[in-house]
């Protein structure tokens, strides 16, 4: 369960500096696609055909029974509204990463002291938004353009060294009342702090709870002695 300490307010959308993507039909990959499917009003297809055959389950080769819902919420401008900001950071994000999350930021309290986890990607947000692993977004099929891992970046940060974070991102400097302000009285054997931030301008600070416990984690840590900067895949954990 994540549930909030205090939350900074969302920056203004950044849209991804990249060519236009020509309308093609999100089963086919066909140009001028035609009809537009009636639920989400953003996927676009050129026959009755292809919107059938992508309407079924992705292990039939099909996905937007999978992603209709998401690609109604991005519509065609591919950013979050601010509602969804945070369950998509729930759901999509620190579910999938929790089994590397705690682990890492007990091993890094054990040594450091108190902190938090900076956990970071060159993506934005709404990249994270599908369940599959980037095979579209509301834009339709992935273009070479656009491919790649969906990636974050994890550092643990004590919070004396917070001053260093802000000399490489002045952004983040406002964050610092609301994560010494969640410090207080927070028990590091149960909860993990984190600020997260996305390349669409989302920042927050959030509060998520140790899976496994805190000694249990400090066994599997073993594996991470020495690092201080962890790069993962969502889609390979």
């Amino acid at each position: 369960m994540l549930y909030p300490s205090t939350d900074l307010p969302a920056a203004p959308p950044r849209h991804d500096a990249r060519p236009p993507v020509p309308e093609q039909c999100y089963r086919c990959g066909a140009r001028g696609p035609k009809l537009v499917c009636p639920r989400c009003k953003v996927a676009r297809y050129c026959n009755q055909e292809c919107y059938k055959l992508d309407w079924k389950r992705p292990e039939k080769g099909g996905f937007h029974k999978l992603n209709c819902g998401t690609y109604s919420l991005l519509t065609r401008s591919n950013t979050l509204p601010p509602a969804s900001l945070r369950p998509t950071v729930e759901a999509s994000v620190l579910n999938r990463v929790r089994m590397y999350l705690s682990p890492i930021a007990c091993l890094h309290h054990s040594l450091k002291g108190p902190g938090f986890v900076y956990l970071q990607s060159p993506h934005p947000l709404a990249a994270f938004a599908f369940p599959g692993p980037g095979l579209r977004d509301a834009h339709g099929p992935v273009h070479a353009s656009r491919a790649g891992s969906r990636s974050l970046v994890l550092t643990y940060v004590p919070i004396g060294e917070f001053p260093q974070l802000t000399r490489d991102d002045f952004e983040v400097a406002e964050a610092l009342p609301h994560l010494t302000g969640a410090l207080k009285g927070m028990d590091p054997r149960e909860h993990v702090l984190l600020l997260v931030k996305f390349r669409c301008g989302f920042l927050g600070v959030l509060k998520t709870v140790v899976v496994l416990g805190y000694d249990v984690c400090l066994k599997l840590a073993e594996d991470y002695k020495g690092q201080e900067t962890y790069q993962l895949d969502i889609d390979d954990v």
